[in-house]
């Protein structure tokens, strides 16, 4: 009986994979957005009135550039990659596994009616994590800040 995969499992599982972890990506996103539009003023942020740029220039660029590749972008594709797994998981095993017909038509009555309410409405669009080597905001075919 503890063994048994049970449809609110499933649509648990689904609701993760399509709605929950997709979400948390859109925050990254905003977040490699965020910190890949600092790079517009770097320099004047760090000029020195005799020329040159400050002691703190690579610091700054290095940490940012950390958080926004590392952190930021790498978590963003995880978050997605885990997102898309879980989801396939959920409507592979309802499809082709142990699930009965009545079951099976649950689920996908479940997924057909989706409440409109954030928790079981995947969101519409997961935006593209800018990365370092991603033009710099102002050269951006589309504008300056566009991401």
């Amino acid at each position: 009986m503890g063994d048994e995969v049970h449809v609110d499992d499933l649509i648990d599982l689904w609701r993760a994979g399509a709605v929950l972890l997709p979400t948390a990506a859109i925050q990254f996103a905003e977040m490699a957005s965020k910190l890949h539009q600092t790079s517009l003023n770097d320099n004047g942020a760090f000029n020195r009135t005799d020329g040159g740029l400050g002691p703190l220039h690579p610091v700054w660029t290095g940490l940012r550039d950390t958080m926004q590749d590392d952190v930021a972008v790498k978590t963003h594709t995880n978050l997605v990659a885990g997102g898309d797994a879980l989801r396939q998981i959920a409507e592979s095993y309802a499809t082709t596994d142990h699930i009965s017909a009545e079951d099976l038509a649950e689920f996908n009555d479940a997924l057909e009616n989706v409440d409109d309410s954030v928790l079981y409405e995947p969101p519409p669009y997961v935006p593209d994590a800018p990365s370092t080597d991603d033009p710099h905001p102002e050269d951006n075919p589309h504008g300056p800040g566009y991401y």
